[in-house]
């Protein structure tokens, strides 16, 4: 897609993969499409996204998160049919390099340096569970965001505030920090900022203290010390919400852009957003809890959280690389609902 309108999206044949020793050819099998991806394309130069997957000047190869087949291999450390979960471009086939690890494989491709490990690890996985996938799929990784920022923020004592305003509530990465912040046994009300359109499908999730719409920033209490957390990135509703809470405004942090690209001429005022970094999260956290402490505390959560993600939403399976564009156009154009998750398969 081109880097300059997500609109202008196309598809390319790039014809038979050649490998080279030690690499791998997988074909995509299941992978899902939310607003997040839509905000890893607006921040795709800033932030390296477009990095993982080189694609000709000015366009973008799309990046997902879903389960990979290997359909050709020139290492022993990969066999035709093995299957995995890990990061992709919104295409058919993947090459990767191979570099092995305990569970699977990272890809050293030296356009891959410098970027996150999370990102380029890949995890063996056995036969297709189609509903597990899809909700894996869907949920997983924005799940983990969800669950490391209320995590963060408790350890942080929630920066003094007596309330948490979380600005796009029907988003995947905003339903898991609610569901977590719903498993403390203390902590500050949560309250669920959305558009009209989500606004009943929010309130019935049932994981926030109180739910409203955008239109409707105004009745949050000022005089209440809050926390902002902006996943939607709207820059015009986050100097709305800084001015209306002044220096009761105890900490605004900037997650994610599901509104799309922020216009950088709108001024906001008071306290500066600080970005949400989740490996610098994690370090923290490790070095309160212990890793291993941790990955217990994250395992645990996960396999919780992913028992009742069917009941949440509603997972709509769309067919071939030509739907996957087109559900993206519709992503970009603000046309999916909060209760509708999309996974495109072969």
């Amino acid at each position: 897609m081109s880097r300059r309108d997500l609109w202008d999206a196309r598809v390319d044949d790039a014809g038979e993969p050649v490998l080279g020793e030690g690499q791998a050819c997988f074909a995509l099998e299941r992978a899902a499409l939310s607003a997040n991806n839509v905000s890893y394309a607006h921040v795709g130069d800033t932030m390296g996204y477009w990095r993982f997957f080189p694609a000709p000047e000015g366009w973008g190869a799309l990046p997902v998160w879903g389960f990979g087949r290997c359909v050709s291999s020139k290492t022993d450390g990969v066999k035709v049919g093995q299957r995995v979960y890990g990061y992709w471009p919104l295409a058919e086939q993947l090459v990767v390099e191979v570099e092995l690890i305990e569970g699977g494989f990272v890809d050293p491709s030296p356009h891959r340096r410098g970027l996150a490990d999370l990102y380029n690890r890949y995890e063996h996985r056995g036969a297709p569970e189609p509903g597990a996938e899809g909700v894996e799929a869907a949920f997983k990784p924005l799940f983990m965001t969800g669950w490391l920022l209320d995590r963060w923020l408790a350890l942080e004592e929630d920066a003094g505030a007596k309330q948490i305003v979380l600005t796009s509530a029907s988003s995947k990465t905003s339903i898991g920090m609610a569901w977590t912040h719903h498993q403390r046994e203390s902590g500050p009300p949560l309250i669920g900022l959305t558009s009209k359109r989500n606004l009943e499908f929010v309130k019935g999730l049932d994981l926030y203290d109180a739910v409203h719409a955008y239109e409707d920033w105004a009745v949050l209490e000022a005089e209440t010390p809050a926390v902002l957390v902006d996943v939607a990135g709207d820059r015009d509703l986050r100097a709305k919400v800084h001015a209306h809470f002044g220096e009761a405004l105890r900490r605004s942090v900037a997650v994610g852009m599901t509104h799309g690209a922020p216009d950088p001429a709108v001024e906001v005022p008071g306290t500066e957003a600080r970005f949400f970094f989740a490996p610098q999260a994690i370090g923290q956290l490790t070095e309160a809890m212990g890793q291993a402490a941790l990955m217990k505390a994250v395992g645990g959560a996960w396999t919780s959280f992913a028992a009742q993600a069917p009941n949440l939403v509603n997972i709509e399976v769309r067919r071939g690389i030509d739907a996957a564009c087109d559900a993206f156009r519709a992503l970009v154009a603000g046309e999916v609902g909060g209760a509708q998750t999309i996974v495109v398969a072969p």
